[in-house]
């Protein structure tokens, strides 16, 4: 299970000084095999929420625990560990650039035991991803091409928790759909968590057990489909 315990987190410049913006008291809980839909638009905390959950940024207050673990607090040593289980695609490259994208996932596949290069090869295909990429460096890709290999490479993973932002960017409907499906599956046969940030509402009726609304660094909402669309027939606000 995943837990945000009333995390806090004042976002800062690259030269450390604050922005004005913050996240503000988040709170939820995510059992496992359950996908959570993260809505909110541009600019609202969801990519900043996201990378607390990973454990990018260090919160000020609160905490992040992972099946118990206390994840935000821990040293680095037990975070490594703790994202054994942990899988996080955002807009950073998870590749060495200069390295093929076949020789990356054999040394990346390395430190995860469930991991294997069969399946990610699998993955690719299903995706119907031209496996040629494997012999080309990340440099030589497309951005949705860049973004196809790893969302394979971290599925083959086998991961417990998959936290995605906004991974339908710079991808076609049909890739989508393949993506959706394979997410599906490894619920259905791992009992995978799925934390998937965007902007598009229609992907709550499509995928969504859990939905959850930013809006200026709060968290508006948090609970499942059903009273998801309740609430949205009274606070139609938030998406003008």
């Amino acid at each position: 299970m995943l837990q945000a315990e009333n995390l806090s987190y004042g976002v800062r410049t690259a030269m450390g000084k604050p922005t004005g913006f913050r996240i503000t008291n988040v709170n939820f809980r995510l059992g496992q095999g359950y996908l959570m839909v993260l809505l909110g638009k541009n600019g609202s905390g969801k990519t900043t929420l996201l990378r607390l959950l990973f454990g990018l940024y260090q919160p000020e207050t609160g905490e992040v625990l992972w099946n118990g673990r206390n994840f935000s607090g821990a040293g680095e040593m037990a975070k490594s560990d703790i994202r054994r289980d942990i899988a996080y695609v955002g807009e950073e490259d998870i590749f060495f650039r200069q390295k093929s994208i076949g020789e990356n996932a054999e040394y990346f596949g390395d430190f995860y035991p469930d991991f294997q290069f069969k399946v990610f090869r699998e993955i690719l295909e299903e995706f119907d991803t031209d496996t040629k990429l494997l012999e080309k460096t990340l440099e030589e890709l497309s951005t949705g091409e860049k973004k196809q290999v790893q969302l394979a490479f971290v599925l083959a993973r086998r991961p417990k928790l998959l936290i995605l932002d906004e991974p339908g960017a710079n991808l076609d409907a049909v890739f989508r759909v393949s993506l959706m499906e394979r997410i599906q599956k490894q619920i259905a046969e791992d009992k995978l968590s799925v934390i998937i940030s965007t902007h598009i509402l229609e992907d709550v009726e499509d995928i969504a057990d859990y939905v959850a609304v930013m809006e200026g660094g709060n968290m508006e909402f948090f609970g499942d489909r059903d009273r998801f669309f309740e609430w949205m027939g009274k606070e139609q606000g938030v998406w003008k």
